[in-house]
Parts: structure tokens; C-alpha cells; sequence
């Protein structure tokens, strides 16, 4: 039996039995109306299941788009491991060719002394120092004893300083320097007019900087005796 003759027989059941007569027409207008309710309640049901199946189908989308950028994130770290490997590899390799060959070079050879080439010393000082000390001394009086030997013999005084200040103050630090040797000269019997006193501050360092040691180096004196030019 279908659903409306059920909904039929039993309003013909319930309604003699509450003393109210119904008519064909009222039986029919209100299962009409529980259809349309059904028929309602039933595209309601329809269209939420199109919307979570709408849904679904975005998420899908999203997700196999989230696993192909992974795949291609993957890829691309691959790739750069292997690169970084080759480099890596390739690292040791030169390394080890540069190991070898510093190893198997001939050691360099000591330059033999030129005849009348120019003889130069060197005295140090201390950070921020002018002032000779005994070390100092004792140099220079090899110097002028060397003077004292060969009357043609000309002196030229560099004076030098390390980067610890600014370049103006290390000028006349390292001036100072180159000053002081020529004084000690001076009262040692050399001519003031053999005596060439220079200053260039941190411009010149023979040693790096960075550490005490060099810039220990640094805070110096060259001293060269030179021929006069014929």
C-alpha cells in the first residue's frame, strides 16, 4: 500500500472515533501538505549533501595540491644535497691535490746577498710608545758603528705604527719614532745630513692587525744604510 492510502485509512480510523466527520477533500488537502513538509524536508537533506559533497571535492583539491608542492619541496632539498655533496667532494679533492703538491715542492731557496745592496734593521716600540728601549739600543748601535766604518754611507728612518688609533694620530706617532732614532743617531756622531727621517703610519704593516703579535710587528723603525747615488 502506498504511503498516501496509509495516511488515508488511518484518518478514516481516527476521525469516527473522535465524532468528526472528514470529507475526501480535507483528507486530501492535508496529505498534500505533509508531501510538500516531506518533499521540503527532503531538498533540504539534498542540497546539505551537495554542499559537504562541494565540499569534499575542494578539500580533495587542496590536498593533492599540498602533496604536489611536497613532492617538489622534496625534490628541490634533494637536488641540493646532491650538490652540496658534489661540492663537498670536490672540496677534498683540491685540498688533498694542494696538500700534495706543497708537499712535494722544493723548498725555497734562501736569496744570496747582493753586493752593495742596501742593509736595513729594524727597532720596536711599544703600544703607543716612542721611547727607545736597551733592545732598541743595542740595534742601533750596530747601525752606527756600520756609520761610523763607511763615512758615504746615508741613513733613511721609516717610521711605523699599527691601526690602533686614527690614521692622523699614527702618523705622528710613527713620526715621533722615526724622530727619536734620528736623535739617538744624531748623539752618536752621525751628521744630521746624512739622516733621512720619513713617517707613514699604518699604511704599511708587515703583519696583520688582528692579533698582538703583529701589531707588535707594526710599531717599528726601518732603518736602512744606503750608498749614496753615484
Amino acid at each position: 500500500m502506498s504511503r498516501r492510502g496509509v495516511l488515508v485509512s488511518l484518518v478514516a480510523l481516527v476521525l469516527p472515533g473522535a465524532g468528526c466527520l472528514a470529507t475526501k477533500p480535507y483528507v486530501r488537502t492535508e496529505v498534500q501538505r505533509s508531501d510538500a513538509r516531506t518533499q521540503q524536508q527532503l531538498q533540504t537533506v539534498d542540497g546539505r549533501l551537495d554542499a559537504i559533497e562541494h565540499e569534499l571535492g575542494a578539500e580533495k583539491t587542496r590536498l593533492g595540491t599540498l602533496d604536489a608542492d611536497v613532492h617538489q619541496i622534496r625534490v628541490v632539498v634533494q637536488e641540493t644535497a646532491k650538490q652540496a655533496d658534489q661540492a663537498m667532494e670536490l672540496a677534498v679533492k683540491a685540498a688533498t691535490m694542494a696538500e700534495g703538491a706543497a708537499r712535494d715542492a722544493p723548498p725555497p731557496k734562501t736569496p744570496e746577498p747582493v753586493a752593495g745592496a742596501p742593509v736595513t734593521l729594524v727597532v720596536h716600540f711599544g703600544f703607543a710608545q716612542w721611547q727607545l728601549d736597551n733592545p732598541a739600543r743595542l740595534a742601533l748601535l750596530k747601525a752606527v758603528k756600520r756609520l761610523r766604518e763607511n763615512p758615504a754611507l746615508m741613513v733613511k728612518l721609516v717610521g711605523h705604527a699599527d691601526n690602533v688609533g686614527s690614521p692622523s694620530q699614527n702618523v705622528q706617532l710613527s713620526q715621533r719614532r722615526a724622530d727619536e732614532v734620528r736623535r739617538f743617531l744624531i748623539e752618536s756622531g752621525i751628521k744630521r745630513n746624512r739622516i733621512e727621517a720619513l713617517a707613514i703610519g699604518e699604511t704599511r704593516p708587515v703583519a696583520s692587525n688582528r692579533s698582538p703579535t703583529g701589531r707588535d710587528q707594526n710599531r717599528r723603525v726601518a732603518i736602512t744604510l744606503l750608498s749614496p747615488a753615484k
